[in-house]
């Protein structure tokens, strides 16, 4: 939640923004998340970060589809497809999101805090669909509609219900809902374990994401 996006920096003042970010972390005391994408500028910020003491972290695909030319989902037995519209769902969304990504459950009441003023009213750009199988929460995607696009986030499944093509039904049916309203594309940062599958649906990629993490202290 203390996260830098879209930096594009003057090579001359790039330090001094850097180390103020930092000083305003310390100032809270908290760790701080850094995200270089290809529009990041100056072209050198990684390694200014790593400098000034800032340590790397994942790099993922930033990957692109065409909505329309995604398969239609498969069906799976005793599975349902739900969008969030409570804070109690939401409060559920962000347990299964940490819990299958060994996040700390610390930042589950904050999350859902804050996606209850992103997501819960009707002309929100945000929207969390939960998937059940049987009376069981398992899975969480989240659609983020603007600039024209659909960015799909927070695809997860619990680790006793993967290998059963949730995740990949989770995707398609979000995206699905994307189309209907009318966007024509979908973006997204793919994990490590997620890129297979996207390069499987039809996903391309255009560039890398970089993190940099700083521990606020």
């Amino acid at each position: 939640f203390n996260t830098v996006h879209r930096a594009q920096l003057p090579p001359g003042d790039c330090d001094r923004v850097i180390a103020e970010v930092m000083r305003r972390g310390r100032l809270k005391g908290v760790p701080l998340l850094w995200w270089i994408g290809p529009l990041s500028r100056p072209c050198d910020l990684g390694s200014r970060l790593t400098a000034l003491g800032w340590r790397s972290g994942e790099e993922q695909p930033g990957m692109a589809a065409e909505l329309e030319l995604l398969p239609v989902p498969s069906p799976i037995g005793g599975f349902r497809f739900r969008q969030v519209s409570s804070v109690d769902g939401l409060t559920t969304w962000w347990k299964l999101v940490c819990k299958a990504n060994s996040r700390p459950s610390g930042i589950v009441t904050h999350g859902a805090r804050c996606y209850t003023r992103l997501s819960l009213e009707p002309d929100s750009a945000m929207r969390c669909y939960l998937g059940w199988l049987g009376n069981e929460p398992v899975s969480t995607a989240c659609v983020v509609l603007g600039a024209g696009v659909a960015g799909l986030y927070g695809v997860a499944t619990l680790l006793g219900s993967r290998g059963q093509g949730i995740g990949t039904a989770m995707t398609l049916k979000a995206l699905q809902l994307a189309r209907e309203m009318g966007y024509r594309w979908a973006v997204l940062r793919a994990s490590a374990e997620g890129a297979p599958l996207y390069r499987r649906l039809g996903f391309r990629e255009y560039g890398k994401f970089s993190t940099y993490l700083c521990d606020g202290r």
